[in-house]
Parts: structure tokens; C-alpha cells; sequence
């Protein structure tokens, strides 16, 4: 809810801490869009289930107290969901139902990046990875225009690359767009570059 957003920041609210498994309410925004819009990509999914990503109160639950115990503890609940046409119809009618609304979470990350969220933290999707994502780059991939728009009209920078650039590679938001195959951002991009 974009009001309820700004009013919690109106009354204190700080929007640069953790929220959820995430660095910040923009990122764990920008993680709701991406799974609202990309609804057959199940690439998150299929990480969480492989162990990947911080624990949470659920593995802890069930008994997982370290990172290597993570992906049994999570392959053994995803296999429940596969027992019986039954178990697969619930799952999909509560990750439905729990899937926010495009134009709200729309809504939520404008209000954010009004009110001076920051469009370059860096953070790392998994402990072990060298590449640095920011909201910018997670933009391109997610490769909705106006989201990107926003957060280059907030600061972001689209020239920031995941790793240590060389003369031969270069992984800007540019390559981003190309290597997820979204063509307005890459558009848009090269437009950009072009007058510049």
C-alpha cells in the first residue's frame, strides 16, 4: 500500500535497512515486482529450494541450523507440494494469493524513490557470488521501462557493473538488459548512450 508507505516514513520509518531477506525496502520492493510481473520465471523459487539464500524462522523450525543443511530441509518441503495434484492446486492458490498487485508494488517503489531510497546500494543476491547487484541493474533485468526510468531519474547509475570491469567485459545495466532479453531497457539504453 503506497500510502501506508509514505506514512510510515512521514512517522520515522527507515526505508535503507533490511527488510525481510533483502538490503533495503527498495530491493525487497523490486523482488515483489519482479515475481508479480515475471510470473512463470521460477528461478527464485528454485534457489530458495536449493539452499541458497539466508536462512529463515522456517528452517529453523524444521531443524536447519546450518547453511548445509538448508537445501534438504527445503527440497524436502518442495517435494510435499509434488505428492498429490491436491498439495501442487494449494501451493499455487496461495502463491496467487499472496502475489501483491503489479500497480501497487508500482506505486510502493515510486513513493520510495520520492522519498531518497537509494537506487545504487550495492548488495549480493548469494553470500558466495562476486557480482554486486544495486536496484539499477535489478531494474534492467527485471526490464519494466518505467520502473527503470524512475530509478535513473533518482540517481541511479546505469554504467555501475556487477563485477570489476576489463576492456573486454563490461557488465553494465546494458548488458544486463541484453542478457535477459529486454529489449526496452536496451533501447532505451542506447538512446541514452547515443546523446551522450
Amino acid at each position: 500500500n503506497p500510502g501506508a508507505v509514505s506514512r510510515l516514513i512521514d512517522l520515522g520509518a527507515n526505508f535503507e535497512v533490511d527488510c525481510e531477506l533483502q538490503p533495503s525496502a527498495l530491493c525487497y520492493a523490486l523482488g515483489l515486482f519482479y515475481m508479480s510481473i515475471h510470473t512463470r520465471d521460477r528461478s527464485q523459487e528454485q534457489a530458495y529450494y536449493a539452499g541458497k539464500g539466508r536462512a529463515d524462522s522456517y528452517d529453523a523450525k524444521d531443524g536447519a541450523v546450518l547453511d548445509a543443511d538448508l537445501a534438504a530441509r527445503r527440497q524436502a518441503m518442495a517435494a510435499l507440494r509434488y505428492e498429490s495434484p491436491e498439495n501442487a492446486r494449494i501451493f499455487n492458490f496461495v502463491r496467487e494469493y499472496f502475489t501483491p498487485c503489479v500497480n501497487d508494488l508500482r506505486k510502493v517503489i515510486h513513493v520510495l524513490l520520492k522519498r531518497g531510497a537509494n537506487a545504487n546500494q550495492p548488495y549480493r543476491v548469494d553470500a558466495d557470488s562476486v557480482d554486486e547487484w544495486t536496484p539499477t541493474l535489478f531494474a534492467a533485468q527485471i526490464g519494466d521501462l518505467d520502473i527503470f526510468e524512475a530509478l535513473i531519474q533518482a540517481g541511479g547509475d546505469y554504467r555501475r557493473t556487477l563485477t570489476a570491469s576489463s576492456s573486454l567485459k563490461r557488465q553494465d545495466a546494458l548488458w544486463v538488459a541484453v542478457e535477459y532479453k529486454r529489449e526496452s531497457i536496451v533501447n532505451f539504453l542506447r538512446r541514452k548512450l547515443e546523446h551522450q
